[in-house]
């Protein structure tokens, strides 16, 4: 082939790659992202671009690291299937964990609205609970969310267990014991860096959580890293954000659960760790001890500078944290020390931001769908109020008229929050702050929302 024939098809290879660009470009369901587009698909009146990656896979020697800037790609990535979950055992969550032994799990859905429209939307990125140990971004499907409300809706995947929260030696300092909290950062720091492109606004992100979901907000809200990530946030179902390990009791069991997978030379710990199949580091850490409910959890944030300097209360008190509106709530038939707990944070918060508590008190609640009957539950038990959010599990719930009024009434709420940082909307009863001297509680039931004082007094906190 001469010169000019090269020169030929090489123009014509350009053309066709621009024409293919703005093809893509003038498609709603194409959108380009800094690493790569991706192809999402249409589902009612939203559009879903499932499982994109923010992160290098962390595998290899980005194994028991921070995060990585995702791999770039050229084409048009297939956005269209649910991800599966980190690494983790099957079993805890009966009906909800499957065992997964894919590493390359560092992928986040973006739910957006059908058309996007020229304004920018506020984004609600929202982090799985599962004590730390186990969960997937599909265990609240936002879907249903936003096609009520409008709102750009995140969710993410992000290490659990001993693969998110090992302290070995031979780590650096910077996010040793803390890289599921890293992860989460990571996924703060795509959004901000992309959802422009998904029509989202990257100054008006409210950054939510369930459970250890919501520990992990406490988390971010304390961490001096994830300053200017969001601003604002939403910690649901109760949990002690003081439920943090120091440095030796994190390093104490990352070394036990080592020598248990077989890597018991503690200088070369970490390279034995990373060479070891996750199956092996699962089945470890199935049969390793578990505090879940205790004073500390065995794998869960560790106080460690510079990632976490102090515990999320402690930061709280003092006053030494992200400083954001914040809208935070219990359950009324959970572990009354969460409710006693939520309380206490929504007092040292309400000190330096404005502050919305609520209790979710709706005793008739039906189970959360998708676990066996067994293992359902009823009543406003722990992790009750996410059906009436979100499309639990991805299936909807069983709610009789007055308990779909109340589902619309929350929804309202949660949006107006992460549109302002205020949850009262005009045609809705008025929630009051919390504060120090008016400790006012928002009672979220079917048949009347109403406000009380008396929380402390009532749960004996």
């Amino acid at each position: 082939m001469g010169r000019r024939s090269l020169v030929s098809a090489s123009v014509a290879g350009l053309v066709l790659l621009l024409a293919s660009a703005s093809a893509a470009s003038a498609s709603p369901l194409v959108v380009r992202t800094q690493s790569g587009w991706v192809r999402g698909a249409a589902t009612g009146f939203a559009r879903q671009f499932l499982g994109i990656p923010y992160a290098a896979p962390p595998t290899g020697a980005r194994r028991l690291a921070p995060p990585r800037p995702p791999r770039t790609w050229s084409g048009v990535r297939n956005a269209v299937h649910e991800p599966a979950n980190c690494p983790q055992p099957a079993g805890f969550d009966p009906g909800l964990t499957t065992t997964q032994l894919d590493e390359d799990c560092l992928l986040l859905d973006v739910i957006t609205p059908m058309p996007a429209g020229r304004r920018l939307r506020p984004v609600y990125v929202f982090i799985h609970g599962g004590a730390f140990l186990v969960g997937h971004l599909g265990f609240e499907n936002m879907r249903q969310f936003v096609e009520d409300t409008g709102v750009v809706a995140v969710t993410i995947n992000y290490r659990v267990g001993a693969l998110g929260f090992l302290d070995l030696p031979g780590m650096r300092r910077r996010g040793a014991g803390n890289f599921g909290i890293l992860d989460q950062q990571g996924a703060l720091r795509w959004v901000k860096r992309n959802i422009r492109a998904f029509g989202g606004d990257p100054g008006n992100v409210t950054v939510g959580g369930q459970s250890a979901g919501g520990g992990s907000v406490c988390a971010q809200l304390a961490s001096p890293r994830a300053h200017g990530l969001f601003s604002r946030a939403i910690l649901e179902s109760g949990w002690d954000c003081n439920d943090t390990r120091s440095h030796a009791d994190a390093r104490a069991a990352s070394v036990a659960l080592a020598h248990k997978v077989g890597c018991t030379d503690d200088a070369r710990v970490l390279t034995c760790m990373r060479a070891k199949p996750v199956a092996a580091i699962l089945d470890a850490e199935v049969t390793f001890p578990l505090d879940v409910v205790g004073p500390t959890a065995t794998w869960a944030p560790e106080i460690r500078r510079p990632l976490l300097p102090r515990s999320p209360a402690k930061a709280f008190q003092a006053g030494a944290y992200n400083r954001v509106p914040v809208l935070l709530g219990s359950n009324s038939s959970d572990i009354t020390a969460l409710g006693c707990q939520t309380q206490s944070q929504a007092r040292s918060l309400s000190r330096w931001a404005p502050t919305y508590r609520y209790e979710f008190a709706d005793e008739t609640a039906p189970p959360l769908p998708g676990r066996p009957p067994d293992q359902a539950g009823h009543g406003a038990q722990h992790s009750a109020e996410l059906e009436y959010l979100y499309l639990f599990n991805g299936l909807p719930a069983a709610l009789d008229r007055g308990q779909q009024l109340l589902a619309d009434q929350m929804i309202r709420y949660w949006s107006r929050f992460t549109q302002r940082g205020t949850p009262n909307v005009s045609w809705l009863p008025r929630w009051p702050r919390f504060t120090p001297s008016a400790p006012n509680v928002f009672v979220l039931k079917p048949g009347g929302l109403t406000v009380t004082t008396d929380f402390d007094e009532r749960n004996h906190c």
